[in-house]
């Protein structure tokens, strides 16, 4: 290997026409990174501006209202269908999953209120949307002749 520096090209620029104002400029500096440069269009960089009048070459032709649909009815119809289903499958196991889990909660906390009572009771516990509370899982202690005691309302979400 060589001592010898390699020679690296620089791409052409060329200052932007408004930086003529620049303050910089007027205060004498010159030169340096406080311009804006930008590639001149010898090197490729620059492409064709487009104003925004014209419509890009995809477009040209291109007729928005033409009386036809966009997508054809049966497509339509099946989109509707499959969102619908995902929107289901989305929904359902989740609000299965958090009314399991009221559930199990509820029913640990009826097993400890009737526990620590002195009342031999089975624990039972209810969701109810017209209970004495108003909408609420509700605990109860059922004893040996099936008749129920209130202990008291574990809340909306119990816990």
């Amino acid at each position: 290997m060589g001592d010898r520096p390699t020679e690296r090209r620089e791409p052409e620029l060329q200052e932007r026409g408004e930086d003529l104002g620049d303050p910089a400029r007027l205060r004498g500096i010159t030169g340096g990174a406080h311009r804006r440069i930008v590639p001149t269009a010898d090197n490729g960089w620059l492409s064709r501006a487009m104003s925004h009048d014209e419509d890009p070459p995809e477009l040209r032709g291109y007729v928005p209202n033409d009386d036809r649909p966009l997508r054809h009815p049966a497509t339509l119809r099946i989109m509707r269908v499959v969102i619908v289903l995902g929107v289901i499958g989305l929904v359902v196991p989740s609000l299965y999953a958090t009314i399991a889990l009221q559930a199990r909660t509820a029913a640990a906390l009826c097993d400890r209120a009737t526990a620590a009572g002195t009342i031999d009771a089975e624990p039972v516990t209810r969701f109810e949307l017209l209970g004495p509370a108003g909408p609420s899982w509700y605990c109860y202690a059922r004893d040996f002749g099936g008749r129920e005691l209130l202990i008291g309302s574990l809340g909306l979400i119990p816990g």
